[in-house]
Order: C-alpha cells, then sequence, then structure tokens
C-alpha cells in the first residue's frame, strides 16, 4: 500500500518512459528483496489460505525509507 501511494505520487511528475522504468525497478526489488512477496507466496499458493504473516504488521510500523530504497534500481 506504501509502495503503490509512493508510486503514484512519483508518476504524477514523471514522463510515461521514466514510469515505465519505476515500475520496472519496483517491480524486481519487490520480488527480489522484500520478504512480503514471499510470505504472500507462501499463504496463498503453498499452505493454500494461511495467514500471511506481514513484515511490518501493521502499515504505522512502515518505515519510510524501506520504501524508498524499494525503488533504487
Amino acid at each position: 500500500l506504501c509502495a503503490s501511494l509512493e508510486l503514484l505520487q512519483r508518476g504524477a511528475r514523471a514522463s510515461l518512459d521514466e514510469c515505465l522504468e519505476m515500475e520496472l525497478a519496483l517491480g524486481r526489488n519487490v520480488v527480489n528483496r522484500h520478504p512480503d512477496f514471499r510470505e504472500g507466496v507462501r499463504s496463498v499458493l503453498v499452505d493454500k489460505g494461511s495467514t500471511p504473516s506481514w513484515s511490518p504488521a501493521t502499515i504505522e510500523a512502515v518505515d519510510p525509507a524501506a520504501i524508498k530504497a524499494l525503488f533504487e534500481a
């Protein structure tokens, strides 16, 4: 949710090419670096519907620096 908001805010002042590059970098970083991607796959595909254990557990606990790091190429 926080990454989506950051993407929308950055995209509002970027060109189409910049937006596509930004989305590609974000997608790669989420899949390769963020533990919630693996946790979501595990809970939906492996354990078939178990409740995921998100990290951090609440939106209030999200570190803005961690979100910004997801946008680095």
